[in-house]
């Protein structure tokens, strides 16, 4: 199935786009997520993005663009462990799913 005229126009406007400059702005806790079977953003591309947040936790999922559908576990134990106990795996499923 090509892809819809919406969908080039999205992607066209995701490569005009770059927002590097921004990132050591981020002070806020972040868990960047890379997906190592990735084909639609490169796992290389996650580690620029940790790196490039100062104090970000990374962590590597042997999975593709759908992580939360293909290693929904893992995925979710991973977003857990780095929220802490103030959010239940239970609760990451709802927003995963939503």
């Amino acid at each position: 199935m090509p892809p819809t005229p919406g969908t080039l126009r999205h992607v066209a406007l995701d490569l005009s786009v770059d927002i590097r400059a921004l990132l050591p702005r981020i002070t806020a806790p972040t868990l960047v997520v890379g997906c190592a079977q990735d084909a639609t953003v490169p796992v290389e591309n996650s580690r620029d993005l940790h790196a490039a947040v100062v104090g970000s936790s990374y962590a590597e999922i042997d999975a593709g663009h759908v992580v939360f559908f293909e290693k929904e576990d893992e995925f979710v134990g991973t977003v857990t462990g780095f929220l802490g106990a103030d959010v239940t795996a239970a609760d990451l499923r709802v927003l995963v799913s939503a």
